[in-house]
């Protein structure tokens, strides 16, 4: 299975939230992950500005948004680098997380980490701080979990775990979801499979 492409993945993410009511894929936003200056694409930043905000709107009336997040080193290309790169200058190499926006108590910015928050240091402050620039709402910044079901078998394939994921979320809710991705991993993983499978047939037909 190939690494989907920044590319592809909104299209996809749009196709997977389709079936849900009131749910909505917003573009990708890109987060330069050096650790002197976390920040997003300076050429998008007023369209992330714009989108965090209606996602918050949309928040308040009771939809949900669900956004993908593409980490990089900064002045390198996502397409042209190699995945999972190290560099000790970022906190993370290339790859993929997802925020689940709505309103639950006030407004909930749900992050899911497919593989795994125990080597990010700060970083999950670092990326709420960065989000909190663009609203005067008070947000509540929560970690889906501390491992992701990437971990458990360390593949390349961060794309297709954050579309499972929230295929499986929205289904399922948080609760339940959490039960499967963290006490049921080994099962959840071959369903995941077969979701990637699938995803894969998609990518070549199109």
């Amino acid at each position: 299975m190939k690494i989907i492409s920044s590319s592809k993945i909104e299209d996809l993410l749009k196709e997977t939230v389709r079936s849900f009511r009131n749910t909505h894929a917003f573009p990708p936003f890109w987060i330069c992950t050096r650790k002197e200056k976390v920040d997003f694409r300076s050429s998008s930043k007023e369209m992330v500005k714009q989108n965090v905000q209606l996602a918050i709107r949309l928040a308040k009336q009771g939809h949900v948004v669900a956004i993908p997040l593409i980490f990089y080193h900064c002045q390198q290309d996502y397409e042209k680098s190699i995945p999972h790169e190290h560099s000790s200058n970022h906190y993370l190499d290339l790859h993929y997380n997802i925020l689940l926006i709505y309103y639950s108590n006030g407004i909930v910015f749900e992050r899911y980490e497919p593989n795994s928050t125990l080597l990010q240091g700060n970083f999950a402050s670092v990326l709420e701080g960065l989000f909190a620039q663009f609203s005067e709402e008070k947000i509540s910044f929560q970690l889906f979990a501390e491992k992701g079901l990437q971990s458990s078998k360390k593949d390349k394939l961060c794309g297709h775990h954050i579309l499972y994921w929230i295929s499986q979320r929205l289904k399922f809710g948080k609760k339940v979801t959490q039960f499967e991705f963290t006490q049921r991993r080994e099962e959840t993983y071959k369903k995941f499979i077969i979701f990637a499978e699938e995803i894969d047939k998609k990518l070549i037909r199109n």
